[in-house]
């Protein structure tokens, strides 16, 4: 099981899954997935992508049929623009960083990002897409998902509430938790809150070992 789940006052519509581990079993750790689900909000829809990128160094997970529909995927168009996006200085960062440890993730995200290409659903300009993307100063993962038009919400806020940092909870020193946000979003704030703020009356760092993100976004126009 993936443990994944989106909770919302407004009015969900659940989508199939999208495999980001192929050739790993449904009840592995190593499994992992991005949530779909259409979010109504005063008869509007709005796309959400929910996903978990790998924690672990147990290397690759791209298996031949991985790469082969990865391969059938990629348009002349859509490669074209890949590569107009990888500069030397790029390419050279993203090979630097690719340690075993952090090539599943790197696979996974690159994997999300071609179906969110691939699929008019994921090309929709209002997309959200949110969750542990266990990615601190890993440019890899990012510009994967940032290639397709998404946005860092943290970096793009007009004011920040904290310094973004999420996990640990009680001594946070990585942000791994992120919301990417289409071209159709202004991104107003972005706060993480400290260990010690209280939910309720329970600190934060006693909820969870990572600290909540909380975007506040607003259309740009009516979609």
């Amino acid at each position: 099981r993936s443990g994944l789940a989106v909770i919302s006052r407004y009015r969900l519509s659940p989508l199939p899954t999208w495999e980001l581990s192929n050739g790993v079993g449904r009840s592995s750790y190593r499994r992992r997935i991005a949530q779909r689900v259409d979010v109504m909000v005063h008869d509007q829809r709005i796309p959400l992508v929910n996903t978990h990128l790998a924690s672990h160094g147990t290397g690759s997970s791209q298996t031949p049929e991985h790469s082969e529909r990865t391969e059938q995927t990629r348009t002349p168009e859509r490669q074209e623009r890949t590569e107009q996006t990888r500069t030397p200085e790029r390419r050279e960062r993203t090979e630097q960083t690719r340690t075993p440890e952090r090539q599943e993730r790197t696979e996974q995200a690159e994997r999300l990002a071609e179906l969110l290409g691939a699929d008019a659903w994921g090309n929709n300009e209002s997309l959200l897409l949110l969750g542990d993307l266990n990615a601190h100063d890993e440019p890899a993962v990012l510009e994967a998902l940032t290639a397709q038009g998404l946005r860092d919400c943290w970096r793009a806020a007009r004011t920040q509430d904290g310094n973004g940092l999420t996990s640990p909870s009680e001594r946070p020193v990585q942000r791994i938790d992120y919301v990417l946000a289409g071209p159709a979003w202004d991104v107003l704030e972005a706060m993480v809150p400290s260990a010690t703020t209280a939910s309720a009356t329970t600190p934060w760092a006693s909820l969870s070992d990572h600290l909540p993100l909380t975007v506040h976004l607003t259309p740009v126009s009516a979609f």
